[in-house]
């Protein structure tokens, strides 16, 4: 059996085991750029019940860190299942809170008894995606993954193995386009529903849940981004349409669902009825330029003190001198209607009237200098403008050092790893954006 929470999340439910997966029940994530369109019906009784909880990655939508904290005052019995990682932040994390956690190698089987079990493979450095055996059930839950070499490397286990339920994304989550671009959103979603018939026609399930798209962009910034995200009846009848052996299953938060066949009807008129109801939830604050100033320079000094002065002196001139590596950037603060210049070795500061290439507002801007996942939380919540997509690579790259330290690696490592070709390390766009860890 398996209960549908929200979002991402749900529960597999046996007799010997209750699985709850990525748990994200209320309020918002990434700096006030999403919420839930539909609310979270789960009861205490059920919270109660849960003897694992696995997580995929620490995206805050899938690791919320509050309803973990919520969990934990019903339930300290529960077991933490994650995949083995560099910096072991979400287990340390886990293992402060009081929870017992079981770090998982990749490919490796957990048992919950010995007809059942969850396989985590890794998907890059951040993200995870899991074969689950629920008795006589198997279901793959790819969450965000689009993993390339993975799925090569799984065939063999599935090669004989009849899979019956694949869980997948079924919206764009990121920045795509500004407002007025509404047809790099409707590309994204062209891509999406490719990625769909590709996991379709690899895995072959008998059955199919869209999931963890169930968000709609929520800050008075994003909001524009909405206009492209695809109504569930659109997505169903695209599965229908394409695949006459894979049947989609639409859950809504509380849906108990039996591994049959069932009517989608009305689930999907409960979703689109939520989502022609959303309304901007949040309204960007203005932060003052000498607190940017300040913040700039306290990260600065981080990125010194974990790679060494002198060394990111060098890669500070070889930038210069070559327009290679890590950018230096322009950026017009519209709320403050301040121009400013970024690098990462001085910081920020002031400058005169330049071109309107990036710009950006006070409040998500002070997030990018104040986390080390600031960056790719701007990214994903899309709380920008760029005047063109080309500047999209540079905003990015100006700031990923932070976000290269957060993996524990250090720029000299980055760098070895470059030219030793070692593409596991794509640490840029692998963007670690949870909220609340440290």
């Amino acid at each position: 059996m398996i209960k549908f929470i929200n979002h991402a999340s749900f529960i597999v439910k046996n007799k010997n085991f209750n699985l709850l997966i990525d748990p994200w029940f209320s309020g918002s994530s990434f700096n006030n750029g999403w919420d839930l369109i539909s609310k979270t019906k789960v009861e205490d009784k059920e919270l109660k019940e849960i003897t694992h909880i696995w997580f995929s990655h620490e995206h805050p939508d899938h690791f919320s860190v509050k309803d973990l904290k919520y969990i934990y005052s019903l339930n300290k019995d529960i077991k933490i299942l994650f995949q083995e990682t560099l910096d072991k932040r979400v287990i340390n994390f886990c293992k402060n809170l009081g929870f017992t956690v079981v770090e998982v190698k990749n490919f490796q089987k957990y048992f919950f008894d010995k007809n059942s079990y969850i396989q985590i493979i890794k998907c890059g450095l951040l993200d995870s995606f899991a074969i689950i055996k629920d008795s006589n059930h198997l279901i793959v839950n790819m969450n965000d993954c689009v993993p390339q070499n993975e799925l090569y490397k799984i065939k063999n286990i599935i090669n004989d193995i009849n899979i019956d339920v694949l869980f997948t994304q079924f919206s764009y989550a990121d920045w795509n386009g500004n407002s007025a671009e509404g047809y790099l959103r409707k590309n994204a979603i062209k891509k999406k529903f490719q990625q769909i018939k590709d996991q379709i026609n690899f895995f072959k399930p008998k059955y199919i849940v869209p999931f963890a798209s169930y968000i709609y962009f929520s800050n008075k910034e994003n909001f524009f981004m909405n206009d492209e995200i695809p109504k569930i009846s659109l997505v169903e009848k695209m599965i229908n349409k394409n695949f006459l052996s894979t049947s989609p299953i639409i859950l809504y938060p509380n849906d108990d669902w039996d591994y049959n066949l069932r009517k989608n009807v009305e689930s999907i008129e409960k979703y689109e009825n939520d989502f022609s109801q959303i309304s901007i939830k949040h309204i960007p604050t203005k932060v003052n330029i000498n607190e940017l100033i300040n913040l700039s320079k306290l990260q600065v000094k981080k990125i010194k003190k974990i790679n060494g002065n002198l060394f990111m002196f060098i890669i500070f001139l070889y930038q210069k001198l070559f327009k290679k590596g890590f950018q230096s950037i322009n950026i017009y603060i519209k709320d403050i209607d301040t121009y400013v210049y970024y690098d990462f070795y001085f910081g920020l500061k002031v400058i005169e009237k330049c071109h309107k290439r990036i710009i950006i507002n006070s409040e998500a801007l002070s997030t990018i200098l104040k986390f080390e996942w600031g960056i790719g939380t701007i990214i994903i919540n899309g709380r920008f403008f760029l005047e063109n997509m080309i500047y999209l690579n540079n905003l990015r790259s100006a700031f990923s050092i932070p976000i290269i330290n957060s993996n524990g690696i250090t720029v000299f490592k980055y760098y070895l790893n470059k030219i030793l070709n070692k593409k596991n390390l794509n640490i840029i766009d692998d963007y670690r954006v949870n909220l609340d860890i440290d």
